[in-house]
């Protein structure tokens, strides 16, 4: 029985940090870590990857938790967990659900999907956060041409740098 539980604990372990680079590396957030390396508080809390907030906007950081499993989680008591380990360390994040669902083929587990999971109440602003974002970057390529253009090459690095 010791195998079958390590071998989830390898596979939940993996998936964290797999969920973790892919935010890095697609520069979803700012320096983007496993609970384990940022803060045992964290992991006690149920959280596995959080990202680092970004003081300008707050309300935009991620507290996650990853589960890798065969069946359904159960995303409301997992939501409240995220919840309830947030108040208790003093956090204001989005709590969402980074869910691999697998099946069993033989010996191993091969991917059936991977879904983030979160309220509906917290989905809604972000979402339009996102498009007054995108009004603003079609407003700011409006006015680009306004910048001095002494100022434009570092603007331009910086949009590149956000990928935008």
């Amino acid at each position: 029985m010791a195998g079958k539980a390590n071998r989830n604990r390898n596979a939940g372990h993996g998936w964290e940090r797999e969920m973790s680079t892919l935010l890095n590396d697609q520069k979803v957030f700012p320096e983007v870590g496993t609970a384990r390396e940022l803060s045992r508080n964290y992991d006690a809390n149920k959280i596995d990857i959080v990202t680092r907030v970004i003081e300008e906007m707050p309300d935009l950081g991620l507290a996650i938790q990853a589960k890798t499993t065969t069946v359904t989680s159960p995303y409301p008591k997992l939501l409240a967990e995220l919840k309830s380990g947030m108040k208790v360390l003093g956090l204001n994040l989005l709590p969402v659900v980074f869910h691999k669902h697998t099946k069993r083929v033989g010996e191993r587990f091969m991917p059936k999907g991977n879904y983030a999971i979160m309220y509906l109440e917290d989905f809604i602003p972000l979402y339009t956060k996102k498009t007054a974002f995108e009004k603003g970057f079609v407003l700011l390529q409006k006015y680009f041409d306004c910048i001095p253009d002494e100022d434009k090459p570092e603007i331009n690095k910086q949009l590149i740098k956000l990928g935008l």
